[in-house]
């Protein structure tokens, strides 16, 4: 309801993915301390969640989900401890925990890397249209007085003719040469 009334246009996370994937991992948490048949698949989706829904994220927010989801499952470890039944083999259940932390700072790394090179790349283009920019504004304007010059004028008549390709419309052309 936030993301369709528009609200979160203006948030520094519009789409909540944090939120989404913080939660998300909550719950399978959750279903993970409760659901001893599916402790495997669990950890499984967790990956998944964590795989796909890092890709939006900005690299601190990348950390701050990768830090949680290994806190949740230490979480659900620690429950597991405390609550041991006698037919859980614990060592087994220590065994995947690790592992699944394990990978899961792994993707927490990968998606950092990825959200932080993102990050660099959006900037230098940034800085290279701003250099088109300014080289294209150079090159159309004569640097004596400020005023368009000849390569402008061809620009525009071009861009005009292209115009006229698509649309039929006519237009005219008028040229005064001041000396």
């Amino acid at each position: 309801a936030l993301i369709r009334s528009g609200i979160t246009r203006t948030w520094h996370d519009p789409q909540l993915a944090q939120g989404q994937l913080i939660n998300g991992c909550l719950m399978t948490v959750v279903c993970y301390v409760s659901a001893p048949g599916l402790r495997a698949v669990l950890l499984q989706t967790m990956c998944v969640i964590l795989i796909f829904g890092m890709v939006s994220l900005r690299a601190r927010e990348t950390r701050q989900v990768g830090g949680t989801a290994i806190v949740l499952v230490l979480g659900a470890l620690w429950v597991q401890l405390t609550q041991a039944a006698p037919d859980v083999d614990m060592s087994s259940e220590i065994m995947k925990v690790v592992v699944a932390c394990l990978v899961f700072a792994q993707i927490t790394v990968y998606s950092y890397n990825a959200s932080d090179l993102r990050s660099r790349v959006i900037r230098e283009h940034r800085a290279i249209t701003q250099a088109v920019e300014q080289v294209h504004d150079l090159l159309v304007h004569d640097p004596l007085t400020g005023l368009f010059n000849r390569a402008y004028l061809l620009e525009q008549l071009e861009r005009e003719r292209q115009r006229f390709a698509r649309s039929q419309r006519r237009f005219c052309v008028a040229m005064i040469d001041l000396d």
